[in-house]
């Protein structure tokens, strides 16, 4: 009688969120992310809030930053709604709204409501994704979510013209979705047509991203490295960044923070391992975050994961079996979250303080690094500074 009372419970509880997931996590994302709306500019916002049509052109040309949508979505929205930080903050505000309802409709026929509500709910949680979602200069990695998700839809639909130019725009977004149409030949290669498409949008993506590389100037500090050496620093930043999403260093703000964490990762873990099951979906997910974690070998640091978190996260519960959806999944997802809001809230805060806001004009503009809850990378990038010195 007990185990029927549970399970009649459970199942009423995974029908409410099954019904009503779309307003929930609504409820959530607003409660969460509506203040940022009023922060104010941070470090390299100025700048890039400063861009008439014809400097975000040039930007895109002479630089390394081969963004040309990312680069005219600023002026775009001066002429739109004014140069100020509300209208700009509310446009990345309601590009991830846009993008997380996305991800619910298109995810949730992979893997079923219940599991992609935690999936995208945890994922807008993560403290990382604040830098996206709060930080005008990282519009990049939303704009680039948004063409991802409407690319894998037209891929669904089995549209390879549209699949193709949203792949194509996804990376005229951020360079870090170079990769993304392998996905179409590791999946569709039956299919002729995407086979083509994949490889052309590839192919095209892949000579604008040499240009931009042409203007690239390699750091001080590695550009007296041989070869072999800065080959081995790039796979040392890829695995650096597969690290950091699993043990998110940066943003612990004390030893507790990390002992917390560490103790619900290892219970996650070991309570997982009963409900493994690696299918098709899991397959899909896992590729779509090694593709796009192939250019964090240029820079591993968490705040340019975000969207290569969540197809991780995406493979973490599509790999659990349904029965694992029970009380103590719930309960996990809980304590989860008792970690990842705070880290979120104080990392949020770094945004908000009035150190970081103010006008256009002579406003201090600090460094990214601060924008973290502990100097960990700055920390790190000294140690093999000074490591380099004894080679």
């Amino acid at each position: 009688m007990t185990v029927t009372l549970k399970t009649v419970s459970s199942n009423k509880s995974k029908s409410f969120i099954s019904k009503y997931f779309f307003l929930i996590f609504t409820l959530i994302y607003f409660a969460v992310y509506l203040k940022s709306i009023f922060f104010g500019f941070v470090e390299d916002d100025y700048g890039l809030i400063a861009l008439d049509y014809k400097n975000a052109i040039n930007q895109t040309f002479h630089t390394h930053h081969f963004r040309p949508i990312m680069f005219l979505s600023y002026p775009l929205v001066n002429e739109l709604f004014g140069k100020t930080a509300l209208a700009h903050h509310l446009v990345n505000f309601l590009i991830q709204y846009v993008n997380s309802l996305l991800a619910l409709i298109i995810f949730s026929k992979w893997v079923g409501k219940i599991k992609i509500f935690f999936i995208v709910t945890i994922w807008n949680l993560l403290p990382w994704s604040v830098f996206p979602i709060v930080w005008i200069s990282q519009r990049n990695d939303l704009l680039m979510t948004f063409f991802v998700f409407i690319s894998i839809y037209f891929v669904e639909k089995k549209s390879v013209l549209l699949a193709s130019l949203s792949s194509l725009f996804a990376f005229l977004s951020k360079v870090t979705s170079l990769f993304f149409p392998i996905y179409m030949l590791l999946f569709y290669k039956k299919s002729k047509n995407f086979i083509y498409g994949g490889l052309i949008t590839f192919l095209i993506s892949l000579l604008c991203a040499w240009w931009g590389f042409r203007q690239y100037s390699i750091k001080p500090h590695l550009a007296d490295l041989s070869f072999n050496f800065r080959m081995l620093n790039y796979c040392k930043n890829w695995f650096h960044g597969w690290f950091s999403i699993i043990i998110p260093i940066p943003f612990f703000e004390n030893y507790l923070h990390f002992l917390i964490y560490g103790f619900f990762l290892v219970f996650f873990t070991l309570w997982a391992r009963k409900y493994y099951l690696f299918t098709e979906t899991s397959k899909k997910a896992i590729a779509l975050a090694l593709l796009l974690s192939i250019t964090t070998a240029m820079n591993p640091e968490l705040r340019v994961v975000f969207l290569q978190s969540f197809f991780f996260l995406l493979f973490v519960i599509a790999s659990l079996k349904n029965p694992a959806l029970n009380k103590m999944f719930f309960i996990i997802a809980l304590l989860f979250s008792a970690y990842i809001l705070p880290a979120n809230l104080l990392t949020q805060n770094k945004f908000d303080s009035g150190e970081y806001s103010g006008e256009m004009e002579n406003a201090y503009q600090p460094s990214s690094s601060a924008l973290y809850l502990n100097p960990y990378y700055t920390n790190l990038r000294q140690f093999f500074i000074n490591a380099k010195s004894y080679l």
